[in-house]
């Protein structure tokens, strides 16, 4: 009697042992579990002619590269290997300058725009010149791309902001990186709208013709 007693204690606490370890791994593959990521970023990508676009990036561990945060942000990115400098930003979207001339120098003069790589130190916006595979962001941290010439003018905001305005859900989408853009791009209305006139105006001509040609055809048709 005393072994079968054994007996059932030695499985029912292979049994609770059993539910707690699934208990845990459902718990850990929840959104809020332990897989959710802690830490959280955002990103401003500022493209000359007011149009920007706000990128919130959750991540885990201690910081995360301005080069994970791109790639992360699904925008349209041509980069390349610049040598000691690592990754060098190209083009973004729309903006910037091709592979070719990004290999040597986007910025023949001074008044030519490149790409700025700025940090929010507190409320003051700051340019830094370490490229973005070595740019580490912290926790909390927000920093911004800005295709400009001159010092440019951004927004002083938390990283809460950021969620805020692209209308992060930090809780059921805490792996998710969220990317708005606000404003047109530099050369998107002329690209996808000025093919419009176009085809209104070819529209109207065959209809033109079309009736023509069928009060013609009715004409003949009554004279014979």
């Amino acid at each position: 009697m005393l072994r079968n007693r054994g007996f059932y204690r030695f499985y029912l606490d292979r049994i609770r042992v059993a539910f707690l370890v699934t208990c845990i791994l459902l718990f850990s593959l929840s959104p809020g579990g332990a897989f959710a990521s802690s830490h959280q970023a955002g990103l401003i990508v500022d493209y000359g002619n007011g149009a920007q676009s706000w990128v919130w990036v959750p991540f885990e561990g201690d910081s995360i590269t301005m080069t994970e945060m791109l790639r992360l942000s699904d925008l349209d990115l041509i980069m390349v290997d610049s040598g000691t400098w690592g990754n060098a930003v190209c083009k973004i979207e729309t903006t910037g300058c091709d592979p070719v001339a990004c290999r040597k120098l986007c910025q023949t003069k001074s008044s030519d725009p490149f790409w700025r790589l700025m940090w929010l130190d507190g409320e003051t916006w700051r340019m830094t010149s370490t490229g973005v595979d070595a740019t580490r962001v912290e926790d909390g941290e927000v920093v911004a791309l800005s295709w400009s010439a001159e010092t440019p003018e951004l927004p002083i905001v938390s990283v809460n902001d950021v969620a805020s305005k692209v209308n992060a859900d930090t809780t059921s989408q805490a792996d998710a990186t969220v990317t708005r853009t606000f404003g047109d791009l530099p050369g998107q209305d002329q690209r996808n709208d000025s093919w419009i006139p176009i085809v209104g105006s070819v529209g109207v001509v065959l209809l033109t013709a079309g009736v023509l040609i069928f009060r013609g055809r009715r004409k003949t048709r009554l004279i014979a």
